[in-house]
């Protein structure tokens, strides 16, 4: 196919050339002529000037030139439109080669190569047949002089004798039979000429119907390439497409990812801060507790060891129903510290789980991310995959 090609442009550019040269050719014929016509009207206006002056052998002169001037003028007219033919041929086939495609060619230089196999065996038929009527014709003139010489010769039989008489109308069949000998040997070889023709005409036409084949072939083989690059550009774009919006969700995942760290880790700092406040609260009062304990037992064992009476025993049951209400204030105390504490492990409980959904989901996210990108990847990218890493998020 690329021979093809570059065999039409060199076809061209010789054509181009071609024109060129006739352009400049027709230019120098049209000047040609303009200075032919000046020397015509010049010669005219002289043949005026003569004729008055009455100087007729040299207006016979001027007339004699004007004829050639004329023969020449029609030469160069009729030189000039055969070249007006010719580039006018040219043209149209320059206008063919510029409109026409591959095929079209081709299809022309096949029929150009028919035409001239064609113009060829008819003129070497043509010239056979000249051939074989040339001997036809100088066997009929070669025994029409045998048939003169046999006359002659049967002239002078009656005068000389009849023997060389006879002898002459033997050598005389003999030479007619060798003539209709070489007219069937002419004949059979004109048939075996013409099947040779037709065998020749079989060939070319199945060579002819191979290069048929090979140039639709190459037809199909160029759309194939022409087809094939423009999906090798589409799967290009496809894929810059896909790197510009896996750039993109690439960005997203990693804002995502960093909007969920910023504010897990905020949630986390908020529930620590939280529960140890509490702790730090829930312990003072616990140490508060603890030192109010010890002091009253402490003063129970100082009003265990005292007896004193009645008054005494008064005083201790008075003292321990005070000590009594003391201990169920620091045993409800106790109790609502231990309820607060069981609430607070709840809530650090409940924290912890929210922030483990929060980050299954968000991992969840960025696994249906990361599986629209692969989908994108298998379904746009044709000739060079693109190797990508999950995104993974470790809290």
């Amino acid at each position: 196919m690329r021979n093809c090609s570059s065999d039409g442009s060199s076809h061209l550019t010789r054509i181009e050339v071609h024109l060129k040269e006739n352009e400049k050719e027709i230019k120098k014929l049209k000047q040609e002529v303009e200075d032919m016509r000046s020397m015509s009207d010049e010669l005219l206006s002289h043949n005026n000037i003569f004729s008055t002056n009455g100087d007729f052998s040299v207006l016979k002169n001027l007339e004699a030139q004007i004829d050639s001037l004329k023969e020449e003028l029609k030469y160069e007219t009729a030189l000039r439109s055969r070249i007006e033919e010719e580039l006018s041929c040219a043209l149209s086939e320059l206008r063919f080669y510029r409109t026409s495609t591959v095929d079209d060619i081709a299809h022309q230089e096949k029929n150009e190569v028919e035409l001239q196999h064609e113009k060829s065996m008819v003129n070497f038929l043509n010239e056979l047949k000249a051939q074989i009527h040339f001997n036809l014709s100088s066997s009929i003139e070669q025994k029409n002089t045998n048939r003169s010489i046999l006359k002659k010769e049967y002239c002078s039989e009656k005068l000389f004798g009849f023997g060389s008489l006879r002898k002459t109308a033997y050598e005389f069949m003999n030479e007619v039979v060798e003539i209709c000998r070489r007219g069937e040997i002419a004949i059979k070889s004109l048939d075996e000429l013409q099947h040779k023709h037709s065998v020749l005409q079989k060939q070319y036409n199945g060579s002819h119907e191979l290069i048929e084949d090979a140039l639709h072939k190459v037809a199909e083989l160029i759309n194939l390439s022409q087809t094939l690059t423009k999906e090798r550009d589409g799967a290009i774009q496809n894929k810059e497409r896909a790197e510009c919006e896996l750039s993109q969700l690439r960005l997203v995942i990693d804002k995502l990812t960093e909007e969920s760290n910023q504010r897990t880790r905020e949630e986390v700092e908020k529930v620590k801060a939280e529960a140890n406040e509490n702790i730090e609260n829930l312990l003072n009062e616990l140490h508060h507790m603890e030192k109010e304990r010890y002091q009253l037992a402490i003063q129970l064992e100082c009003y265990k060891t005292k007896d004193i009476g009645n008054h005494i025993n008064d005083i201790y049951n008075e003292g321990e129903s005070k000590l009594d209400c003391q201990l169920d204030s620091f045993r409800k105390r106790a109790i609502h510290a231990e309820s607060l504490c069981d609430e607070l492990k709840l809530r650090l409980e409940t924290e912890c789980n929210n922030k483990e959904r929060l980050i299954a989901s968000k991992q969840v996210e960025i696994e249906q991310l990361n599986g629209k990108v692969t989908i994108i990847l298998t379904s746009e990218t044709l000739h060079e995959p693109v190797h990508l890493t999950k995104i993974h998020i470790n809290y």
